[in-house]
């Protein structure tokens, strides 16, 4: 190096500092919520019990069947009350953050399904689209309320982590005859785009549920879920999530839960997800959860509906323009206005994007 270069250099160095971390790059930690932990069952059990939607035709039975035949009679109502919510927080470096819970076998297949805060679709700016049904989502979405968690499910034997310590993963290493290190992934958490199974295993996106079903678990076995936090809503770094646990495969969940023909459908089988910020532990700590079982008060003020909108719009319900443009009149009615990168008044948080942000014809 040119050494009349490398003194300023020196100069520029000594002014500015060196922070060789990165941390500035991610968002910060919250204080008083944990960005890793582990989910417990309400009774403080160990093992999260898989939840069967289907009760026993015969209550006299001395041995029920578990699960659900095809004549079965599904009760949707136990749901709610079996879905389990919380808030995770990020770490504020480069160390992964999350959660998990443990699950035992059945011998059956069992499904794991999270809906991360709060639901996220694109825009449509082409007036002349050839599809009528998407032209309904030509007002802006609301990008900084919405996170994004990724799931894995494998052996507890296999996972590398420490529950509610570090996070890890289900990849395990052998060494072959040439002393080389093979890595092997083991979970058995498989989701397919809708590309298909060419592209193999993909994460749903922002806003998005998330699942998969655990085929033919091993009976006494323990199963580790971890819910890795991908990425939390920008307007508060605090991301609200629902779990449930089913007694049977995805689709079946799907179907029962009360889902429609489209995927969107998916949004409205765990209402809730979007935890409103509180300190109600009593202590003055923030409480995070988890909580068992869904209470509408949790959530943030018009973030069902919101859900409720989206998920039904694309199976012929209400037009998502129109809720956004209802949402905005509102407001200004009321003397609110909208918060998006950063919500200083609950009133003030709307779940549509600003409509100023529409791209127009020729723009950069």
């Amino acid at each position: 190096m040119n050494r009349a270069l490398f003194i300023p250099l020196l100069g520029l160095a000594a002014i500015g500092g060196c922070d060789y971390t990165g941390d500035f790059l991610f968002s910060g930690a919250i204080e008083g919520m944990d960005p890793i932990y582990h989910i417990n069952a309400e009774d403080g059990g160990e093992f999260l019990t898989p939840i069967d939607l289907c009760p026993d035709s015969d209550p006299n039975d001395d041995d029920p069947e578990p699960g659900c035949d095809d004549n079965d009679t599904t009760d949707r109502d136990l749901v709610a009350p079996n879905t389990i919510y919380g808030e995770v927080s990020p770490t504020g470096s480069s160390i992964q953050g999350g959660i998990t819970f443990y699950f035992e076998g059945t011998g059956r297949d069992v499904c794991v399904w999270i809906d991360p805060e709060t639901a996220f679709y694109s825009q449509i700016v082409d007036e002349n689209q050839s599809s009528p049904d998407l032209a309904q989502y030509s007002y802006p979405n609301n990008p900084y309320d919405d996170g994004d968690m990724d799931l894995f499910v494998g052996k507890s034997v296999y996972y590398t982590g420490s529950p509610g310590e570090v996070i890890g993963d289900f990849i395990v290493s052998y060494t072959d005859s040439l002393g080389n290190e093979v890595p092997i992934e083991l979970s058995v958490c498989t989701q397919i785009g809708y590309q298909g199974s060419d592209v193999g295993a993909i994460h749903p996106g922002r806003g998005t549920p998330e699942y998969c079903t655990i085929f033919d678990t091993e009976i006494g076995i323990s199963y580790t879920a971890l819910m890795h936090t991908f990425s939390t809503p920008p307007d508060d770094d605090r991301m609200g999530y629902g779990l449930f646990l089913y007694d049977g495969d995805c689709e079946d969940f799907r179907t029962r839960a009360g889902g429609g023909g489209h995927p969107a459908t998916d949004e409205c089988l765990l209402l809730g997800d979007s935890i409103f910020p509180t300190a109600a532990k009593g202590n003055g700590d923030i409480d995070y959860g988890p909580w068992y079982g869904h209470n509408g008060d949790r959530s943030w003020p018009g973030s069902e509906g919101y859900e409720n909108t989206f998920c039904t719009s694309f199976i012929g319900g209400d037009d998502m323009t129109k809720f956004c443009q209802k949402e905005l009149r509102k407001k200004l009615e009321e003397g609110f206005k909208c918060d998006w990168e950063e919500v200083t008044d609950p009133n003030n948080r709307c779940y549509c994007g600003d409509i100023r942000d529409t791209p127009t014809g020729g723009a950069l």
